[in-house]
Formats: structure tokens, C-alpha cells, sequence
């Protein structure tokens, strides 16, 4: 018998040699998320951004439903499509990312993507609502600290001092400076 991660796996290996429309129905009816989130990669491999777009938002439109999707599968998607969207696309990923998926699945990973969108020229005026979602438990990482208190001070947010704080915490922590 051949289960959905044995078709998983076939669909992303056809994937790679750009023939996988049979596997890749049959696995859209077993895991209907991976399905999208191989299509958008797919689409963004083969230069067709706006099919990469498309399933890449049905693809998180999907996970609100169906929890247990393959989560590394996922990261993927938002890696390697995530990174390359233009400015239009990048506002329909920050506002379809506004929604958490089912069982708060990858809820850091995706209010990271909403943050990083936020710190792209052109879309600041989204990085209040973008930070503000981590309150108070911000990422400990220097880019989006960083991002944060550029954020904070533009806005001149009420936290903009904390900000600053925590990144020349961590700062310290790491042995640098600022």
C-alpha cells in the first residue's frame, strides 16, 4: 500500500525533474497543504511567480485547516517563495499571514515572515502591527531586534526605549556592540 508520505516524497523527487502533475494530484487529495507548498516551490523554481504566489497563499489558506501538514515542507515554501516576492505579493502574504493556522502551527515562524516583510522598503508603516504580535516575548535575534527598534523609533511606539534595551542586551550577551 502506498501512503501519503511515500507520494510526498515521489512528488518532490518528479518536482526536481519537472514532471509530477499524476503524484501531485494524488498527494493534493491526501495532504492538500504539502501539495500547495510543493507547487508554489515548484512555480518559483520554474520562474512563475505569480502561480508561486497563488499557491503558496492557498497554502496557508489551507494550513488554518489541516494542522498536521509537513511543517519542514512548509518553512521551505516560506523560505524559498517568501524571500523572493515582489512588492505586491509581499502585501498579500503580510495580510493572508495576518491569521494564525489551525493549532497555532508555526505561529513564530509566521509572524517572522509578517516582521521581515514589515522591515522590506516600502512597507514600514505594517512594522507596529508586525512586532507588536511578539510582545512581550520578541525573537532573541539581532535582525529582527534590530528591525524592532527601527520600527519603534520611526513610529516613536511607547516601547521604542524597551527596544533599544533589549537589543543592547543582547549585544552584550553576544559581545558586540552596537
Amino acid at each position: 500500500r502506498v501512503g501519503a508520505l511515500d507520494v510526498h516524497l515521489l512528488a518532490a523527487q518528479l518536482g526536481a525533474a519537472e514532471r509530477f502533475d499524476d503524484a501531485l494530484e494524488t498527494l493534493r487529495a491526501m495532504q492538500p497543504v504539502e501539495a500547495e507548498a510543493l507547487l508554489a516551490v515548484f512555480s518559483n523554481r520554474t520562474r512563475n511567480q505569480g502561480a508561486a504566489l497563488e499557491h503558496f497563499i492557498n497554502a496557508i489558506r489551507t494550513y488554518r485547516v489541516h494542522p498536521w501538514a509537513n511543517r519542514a515542507l512548509i518553512i521551505r515554501a516560506f523560505d524559498i517563495v517568501g524571500s523572493s516576492l515582489d512588492p505586491a505579493a509581499s502585501a498579500k502574504a503580510f495580510d493572508t499571514l495576518r491569521e494564525p493556522f489551525a493549532v497555532r502551527a508555526l505561529d513564530v515562524t509566521r509572524l517572522e515572515v509578517r516582521a521581515s516583510i514589515s522591515m522590506r522598503p516600502g512597507f514600514e508603516q505594517n512594522c507596529v502591527e508586525a512586532f507588536a504580535a511578539f510582545e512581550p516575548n520578541v525573537p532573541w535575534v539581532e535582525v529582527p531586534l534590530r528591525g524592532r527598534v527601527a520600527c519603534y523609533d520611526r513610529a516613536g511606539h511607547p516601547l521604542a526605549a524597551q527596544a533599544r534595551a533589549d537589543l543592547e542586551k543582547f549585544l552584550s550577551q553576544a559581545g558586540r556592540k552596537q
